[in-house]
């Protein structure tokens, strides 16, 4: 009989997540909503809740889950015999410090226990708010409403996406799910990477590929600029007030990667000075977003509040992807590339 597998599933009380649990044979997934009980004056009762700590081989980490607490628990050395770790987000910047300190060797080196991520889950979904905002601004969505609301008959000249470029800002998951969606409006589509060398894989989608070093030859060409970047030390503020200058006058951005990305005083400054057309934001430097933040009285900005992606099945589609991961696990993958969504803990994504 196989050995049963117990994971530490970490989530705040009444996660909709749970709603979902999925039941998998010889699989046991534990709750813990509160892991600083685990330590402490409560931790016997605690454990005897849920079980011993090193009876635990995998940990599931849900965001907004406290990332600190499965920090303090890990350090104390009762996660001893963790072979795996989950997060049930794409991005994993919260648990940053968590990497840094648990994930990598002092001399901060990968410590060889794989760290995946829920990855490709909801590209589809942010793919479609992606095209929501370049068709709220191209056939202006905004101008018509009032046209409406003013009952004045004015049978003005449309725009079309078909031969425009959309230009991406990081060409993963979610890029080539909204790539695939631009090619079937005829549109060109270019990215900034790494190389500027376009594979074979990537061939179908990318019609031109730019380095870092021509960020700014890219910005200028592009109708619609799409970031969907990892939120890491090297990308905060890489749409600055220098990039949206480069934009065309009639150009739209759209964020859906991470909100530390971008400089939001600077977006701000080019929607007013009418430096760019217009702009789509789905995350934001700080979440909830303060009252007090210039967006809210921009002009020309579509907002959605971090839940462009949060669809009906969102937690279905977790669900499958960790599951993916754990098929691996089970199989015996011991280490990172051999898992289906692996996270490189010094790159951050």
């Amino acid at each position: 009989m196989a050995e049963r597998v117990r994971v530490l599933v970490l989530c705040v009380d009444g996660s909709p997540a749970l709603d979902a649990l999925p039941e998998i044979e010889n699989v046991e997934l534990v709750v813990c909503t509160d892991a600083s009980r685990l330590l402490g004056s409560e931790s016997a009762d605690a454990q005897n809740e849920i079980g011993p700590l090193d009876s635990f081989t995998a940990v599931l980490y849900v965001p907004p889950a406290d990332p600190a607490q499965l920090c303090e628990v890990w350090k104390s050395g009762k996660l001893q015999n963790i072979k795996w770790v989950h997060s049930f987000s794409a991005g994993v910047d919260k648990l940053r410090n968590f990497i840094a300190e648990c994930l990598l060797d002092a001399d901060g080196k990968d410590n060889g226990i794989p760290l995946t991520n829920g990855r490709g889950a909801f590209s589809s979904s942010l793919a479609e708010f992606v095209f929501c905002a370049a068709l709220h601004f191209k056939k202006q969505v905004p101008r018509c409403q009032e046209l409406k609301r003013s009952a004045n008959w004015n049978p003005f000249v449309m725009q079309v996406l078909r031969g425009r470029t959309m230009a991406f800002a990081g060409f993963g998951n979610i890029a080539r799910a909204t790539a695939q969606i631009a090619k079937a409006f005829g549109m060109r589509v270019v990215a900034l990477r790494r190389s500027a060398t376009v594979s074979s894989d990537d061939a179908a989608l990318l019609d031109a590929a730019y380095t870092s070093e021509q960020k700014h030859e890219m910005l200028a060409a592009a109708d619609f600029v799409v970031s969907s970047l990892p939120g890491t030390p090297e990308t905060v503020d890489f749409f600055d007030a220098a990039a949206f200058g480069s934009m065309k006058r009639s150009a739209v951005f759209i964020s859906v990667g991470r909100g530390t990305v971008v400089d939001e005083d600077a977006l701000v400054d080019a929607l007013e000075n009418n430096a760019i057309a217009g702009a789509a934001l789905d995350v934001y430097k700080s979440e909830p977003l303060a009252r007090t933040s210039r967006l809210w009285e921009c002009d020309k900005l579509l907002m959605t509040h971090h839940n462009a992606d949060y669809t009906e099945d969102y937690f279905a589609l977790g669900w499958s992807v960790w599951r993916e991961n754990l098929e691996c696990f089970l199989r015996g993958a011991s280490s990172t590339d051999r898992m289906a969504t692996p996270v490189d803990k010094l790159k951050g994504y």
